[in-house]
């Protein structure tokens, strides 16, 4: 995981990572934290995607692209 990210980073990121997925949103989950979000940008596929105001906004198929990829570092937290 340190190649995917700086040493300052490394530090901030706490695993596993969670993909909230809010009902009210179709279509789109979001990542929260900035060490996440700087961690995910570093994915193939992901540099484009930005963090606004605590969150990261991303297409759930990639998102369920992801969860497939890195079961492990990777949850889903589903909300009401």
């Amino acid at each position: 995981m340190s190649g995917l990210v700086s040493e300052h980073w490394l530090e901030d990121i706490r695993l596993p990572i969670y993909m909230y997925v809010d009902s009210e949103i179709p279509g789109e989950c979001y990542i929260q934290g900035e060490a996440s979000a700087n961690f995910m940008r570093k994915m193939p596929g992901l540099s484009g995607y930005r963090f606004i105001k605590g969150k990261m906004w991303i297409p759930r198929v990639l998102a369920a692209k992801i969860k497939n990829e890195y079961p492990t570092i990777f949850h889903y937290c589903f909300l009401p």
